[in-house]
């Protein structure tokens, strides 16, 4: 693991390459946004992770996919308890009161 100042801009930190952690987002003195992503060149690195940091505690941000997965999950179970209701044949008529 390598340190580096903060201090002369950073460059020396855009040659090197591999895992980093960078701060993207901060609205003090609550939320932090710090990112962990593999820079493979100067130019080009990959964000792989999102942490957060609210009011001291830290939390891991949920992948997209995950969140993806977990709504479809989540609506293909209602359209089973919804139609798991309803039984075929039988007739069924709209009353107003």
């Amino acid at each position: 693991m390598v340190l580096l100042p903060l201090t002369g801009g950073g460059g020396g930190r855009r040659k090197m390459t591999g895992m980093e952690y960078v701060l993207s987002d901060v609205m003090e003195p609550h939320l932090f946004v710090i990112r962990k992503q593999r820079r493979e060149s100067p130019e080009k690195s990959n964000a792989m992770l999102a942490y957060y940091i609210l009011d001291g505690s830290i939390y891991q941000a949920p992948q997209l996919c995950s969140v993806f997965a977990s709504r479809i999950g989540y609506a293909s179970h209602l359209k089973s308890f919804y139609y798991g209701m309803f039984k075929v044949g039988e007739n069924w008529a709209w009353v107003s009161n």
